[in-house]
């Protein structure tokens, strides 16, 4: 009885886990969609609910975007004008630090640290 009761404990304890990981990816999804824009005022990024996500307002790079386990991954599918930052086919992962109804920081493939503003 005593290790029934034990085992049960550690499956109970596993699922709650996977579950929070779950919602948590959940209400992220739910934060990041808007626009965003730097902190310094210059441009805009445009995160939809249909798991697309464009520039503003050239609309010059686009793509899609999802969260998986806290990372917000960007995939680049469209860029108009061949910027060096950027390029098709390009995915970046992108560690969620923060976000909130105002602000949204992460960092970027483990390097920069991006923060941005609602607009």
């Amino acid at each position: 009885m005593k290790y029934f009761i034990t085992t049960l404990l550690a499956f109970s304890l596993l699922i709650t886990a996977c579950s929070r990981r779950g919602i948590s990816d959940f209400l992220l999804r739910k934060e990041v969609i808007g626009s965003w824009s730097c902190t310094n005022g210059i441009g805009a990024t445009i995160i939809a609910p249909d798991g697309s996500w464009c520039s503003s307002p050239t609309n010059f790079l686009a793509g899609t975007w999802q969260v998986s386990s806290g990372i917000l991954i960007f995939a680049t599918m469209k860029d108009d004008f061949n910027t060096n930052h950027s390029q098709v086919g390009q995915v970046d992962r992108c560690k969620i630090i923060l976000v909130d109804l105002h602000h949204l920081t992460y960092q970027v493939n483990g390097i920069a640290i991006v923060k941005l503003d609602r607009r």
